[in-house]
């Protein structure tokens, strides 16, 4: 019945689309743009929207390995019975969380990123590789050339992210029973093996949902890099939105492709997250 419900609304808006507004569908300039032909190298090659997806699949990753790396780190510090540490802790949080995502990324892009990342040397570095390592860096960032502007965003968003990470873990953590750091100590253990051991692996059980919602965000956050040069599946899809005249066509598929993405994510979590409490319940 939902389904059903689901395609008629859907099937309700293309009518509107189509007579009210006498908007004609141009679907079949769409797939020239997911594949082309390579007359150089006579094979098919990915084009702007498959390109698209890729990039946007990189800066999710990145983008959430930095924000859970992170994010576990701070909270550990949320933790500290160490005031500095808390304190420390507690600005970050505070600090970036109160911050809209896209404001974030404008400061970090603008102000951070364009300072401190060509210190780093990565551009003249890049331009001097050999195309072995040129290979392995469009693999794992795209573009080389794209390669400042991608590791800005990826890090600003790994950095957004990592605030509310740090809440989840903190209230993982403190979600625990006091006894069982009690009988910890009673038995002689120090307090990292006892969060490494004990509570880490029950409080991260517990927040599972929180941490797979928390991915997701940031795969739909990714569309706002777009916004700082870096050719994702939002940049990629107004490009092509503008060069074929037919935005609705576009946007629905680009609607799909995230779709598609963060269900397959929020199925994945599901499955850890039954795993999980299985090998606790052993």
């Amino acid at each position: 019945m939902i389904l059903a419900l689901v395609a008629g609304g859907i099937g309700y808006v293309f009518l509107q689309v189509g007579e009210v507004l006498n908007y004609q569908w141009k679907w079949s300039a769409l797939p020239r743009f997911v594949l082309r032909y390579d007359e150089a190298t006579a094979s098919w090659i990915p084009n702007l929207l498959l390109l698209g997806v890729l990039t946007t699949l990189r800066l999710s990753i990145w983008g959430s390995l930095i924000g859970l790396v992170l994010g576990v780190l701070v909270g550990l510090l949320r933790v500290s019975p160490n005031l500095a540490l808390r304190m420390f802790g507690t600005s970050y949080v505070e600090t970036i969380r109160n911050i809209p995502p896209l404001v974030f990324l404008f400061i970090f892009f603008f102000f951070f990123a364009s300072q401190l990342i060509p210190l780093t040397g990565i551009a003249p570095a890049v331009r001097s590789a050999s195309p072995e390592t040129l290979a392995v860096l469009n693999v794992l960032f795209g573009e080389p050339r794209q390669l400042t502007s991608f590791l800005s965003a990826a890090i600003a968003l790994g950095m957004f992210g990592a605030s509310y990470v740090a809440e989840i873990i903190r209230g993982g953590i403190e979600s625990i029973e006091p006894g069982q750091w009690e009988a910890a100590k009673a038995l002689g253990l120090r307090r990292g093996v006892t969060l490494r051991k004990i509570i880490l692996p029950q409080a991260l059980a517990r927040v599972w949902p929180p941490l797979a919602n928390e991915v997701i965000l940031l795969v739909k956050f990714s569309s706002l890099a777009s916004l700082v040069s870096v050719p994702d599946l939002t940049f990629q899809a107004n490009q092509v939105g503008v060069t074929t005249r037919g935005m609705f066509e576009v946007w629905l598929v680009v609607a799909a492709i995230y779709f598609v993405i963060c269900f397959g994510l929020a199925s994945t979590f599901s499955a850890l997250e039954k795993r999980s409490n299985r090998h606790l319940a052993r």
